[in-house]
């Protein structure tokens, strides 16, 4: 059993893609919008993407505040991320930042997802911005650097990439990146994305369903 399994009394507000929850879930969902409610109410399968003989395999899930808060213990931060590295501070996990980074996502209506190598989890991928069957933006952030450079965030991107496409019907899709972070440039770039600005802090990238 996956060990960041929620129980089945834990949070339900946040966990929106249980079947089992979906009338506990209603409560908390009376103003949400009608594609967003029916998103919450998806039962949304473990999604799972092997490339090559790597075991185990990659795997998308969605985030609860549990994972979040497991998540951010380990989290360190990446220079990479900061233009001007004077900005550049070190990570301190602290509860009430964390809740609030929570509460700030189910604000916002994104879709949080944990990516999982075997049942570790590496990273976040997170789709924001979201327009109802015309666009939203995909985000990832990976755990910390020892998880950079093995193809984690590429096979996360193209599994986001396609459960946009093909499950929420989100024909296109937006992202971005700091213009230091060459590693993340590369990445979209590999898995399809095409640049189409920049400005004094980070290129943007663009992909349609339609290629």
């Amino acid at each position: 059993q996956n060990p960041y399994s929620p129980p089945v009394s834990y949070d339900f507000c946040f966990y929106y893609t249980m079947s089992r929850r979906i009338r506990q879930i209603k409560i908390f969902c009376k103003s949400c919008t009608p594609f967003y409610f029916a998103l919450l109410c998806d039962t949304i399968p473990i999604t799972k993407f092997t490339e090559g003989t790597m075991e185990p395999e990659i795997t998308l899930t969605p985030m609860t505040a549990r994972m979040y808060h497991a998540f951010f213990r380990d989290y360190q931060n990446d220079a990479d991320l900061y233009l001007d590295k004077s900005e550049f501070q070190e990570y301190t996990y602290d509860r009430k930042t964390v809740d609030a980074y929570i509460q700030r996502q189910i604000a916002l209506k994104r879709l949080p997802f944990a990516i999982l190598y075997g049942d570790e989890m590496v990273g976040e991928l997170r789709f924001y911005d979201i327009k109802p069957h015309e666009s939203a933006v995909l985000g990832i952030t990976m755990k910390s650097s020892q998880y950079k450079d093995r193809g984690f965030g590429t096979q996360a991107e193209r599994l986001a990439i396609d459960y946009a496409f093909h499950k929420l019907d989100i024909p296109v899709l937006y992202a971005d990146a700091v213009l230091t972070n060459t590693r993340s440039q590369h990445v979209l770039e590999k898995v399809g994305f095409q640049f189409i600005s920049q400005d004094a802090r980070r290129k943007y990238y663009r992909i349609s369903r339609e290629g």
